[in-house]
């Protein structure tokens, strides 16, 4: 023990130097270890930049698109979208071919075996006849499919009074239809009709006729005229703007109709009333939903409005369609929303969207339609590697032979503003 006390004393002594070494040691041990990492991430990362700019390599060498293969495969891509665009075309036709009957209880059966076969455009005298007989019959037959309660203390839906006879007015014919006017006006019967389903589906299953999840039926408007949204009325704070019907149609092969359903309802079932628009038969597309409380106080979601613009078709008043762009004809009873006509209660929602009838016959055109050529194939050689762009030169020294550009406005009224006409100047 003796003799390792001086060594002992020694360490003590010089243990700061002893420590500083040691440190050193496994500083430069833990930079060499990190160092050895990071070579062999770069080494892998290089070996894959030059594997992939290989494959780049060898693909310029090759010919460029459209080659032989290239038409094939689009050939035979063309095919299959159109095939599924067929077979969903007719998936779409079956679905709502139930909406587009014209039933039996209303029509004789000599209407009906005409109606299916030939346009409202061929029909004889007494087939317009009967449908001008048989329509009030059939806007009769809407309170049926939502359960219309005759009085405010009978079960069912309260249907507002002046919303039902501005319908039965409209379907009211006092002379014998253009047979324009009827083919128009079935379809928009077509649309009342879906939505009269909608109304019906939310409130299938409940018992209590007196409590059901939508109490009253405010409106159901078709047509441009009567679905549009009145924005100041819905005005809150925060809302910016309004569903909107100012662009054009994306699709074709589909006669397509704005509506409007509002309703008060128990806001608990607004699930059950979007997933019934959502499986209607015919195709509806809910593009703002809006909904207002009994304190006026009001929340408001609204989706963008489609990218479509419908041309206001002719027909009888409030009701126009996506056809031949026609001056409308406003009346100024339809400028007015019709107002309850029973007490108010629960939450009062409005939904706007857009019906899509599908029509076989130009669904059937627009598949007939030739695809557009492919291009031919045109082997091209290799480009050769880019050359490094020259920096731009100044003003001052551009060469003669090159003109020099002047600065244009296609705003006559910024033309004229003193500091742009002088950088005109000094430009040319």
């Amino acid at each position: 023990m003796d003799k390792i006390k001086p060594y002992l004393q020694m360490l003590k002594q010089h243990h700061f130097w002893l420590l500083a070494g040691i440190c050193v040691v496994v500083m430069l041990y833990c930079w060499n270890t990190a160092t050895q990492e990071i070579e062999q991430q770069f080494s892998a990362n290089k070996v894959k930049v030059e594997g992939e700019f290989g494959k780049i390599q060898k693909l310029n060498s090759r010919e460029q698109f459209p080659n032989p293969k290239w038409q094939e495969a689009a050939v035979q891509k063309d095919k299959e979208v159109v095939q599924q665009i067929e077979a969903a075309s007719q998936r779409i036709v079956k679905r709502q071919q139930p909406s587009l009957e014209w039933p039996a209880e209303t029509f004789s059966e000599a209407f009906i075996e005409v109606a299916s076969k030939e346009s409202p455009a061929t029909w004889p005298d007494l087939a317009i006849a009967e449908f001008k007989r048989a329509m009030p019959d059939e806007v009769k037959r809407l309170r049926k499919i939502i359960d219309a309660a005759d009085t405010i203390d009978d079960p069912g839906v309260q249907w507002n009074k002046e919303d039902y006879e501005y319908i039965q007015s409209a379907f009211t014919f006092r002379i014998e239809p253009a047979r324009q006017t009827v083919i128009k006006m079935r379809k928009v019967f077509w649309v009342l009709e879906s939505l009269a389903k909608i109304v019906a589906v939310t409130n299938e299953g409940v018992e209590d006729r007196f409590n059901l999840p939508i109490h009253n039926l405010e409106l159901m408007g078709v047509g441009p005229e009567r679905a549009s949204v009145d924005a100041g009325e819905w005005a809150v704070s925060g809302l910016e703007g309004k569903a909107d019907l100012g662009q054009e149609p994306e699709v074709s092969g589909y006669d397509i109709w704005p509506v409007r359903l509002r309703v008060r309802m128990d806001l608990k079932y607004l699930n059950r009333l979007l997933t019934a628009c959502a499986n209607s038969e015919l195709s509806l597309d809910v593009t703002g939903v809006r909904f207002e409380h009994l304190n006026r106080s009001v929340e408001v979601e609204v989706e963008e409005p489609p990218s479509r613009r419908f041309n206001v078709g002719g027909g009888f008043r409030g009701f126009g369609g996506a056809g031949p762009p026609v001056q409308p004809r406003v009346a100024e009873a339809e400028k007015e929303e019709p107002k309850p006509s029973v007490p108010s209660r629960g939450t009062l929602v409005e939904i706007v969207g857009f019906v899509y009838i599908a029509d076989e016959q130009l669904l059937k055109d627009e598949l007939a339609k030739p695809a557009p050529p492919v291009k031919e194939a045109t082997p091209v050689k290799a480009s050769a590697p880019a050359q490094p762009a020259e920096p731009a030169k100044a003003a001052a020294f551009q060469r003669p032979d090159r003109p020099q550009t002047t600065k244009t406005f296609r705003r006559p009224e910024l033309a004229s503003r003193p500091e742009n006409r002088l950088r005109c100047e000094q430009s040319s």
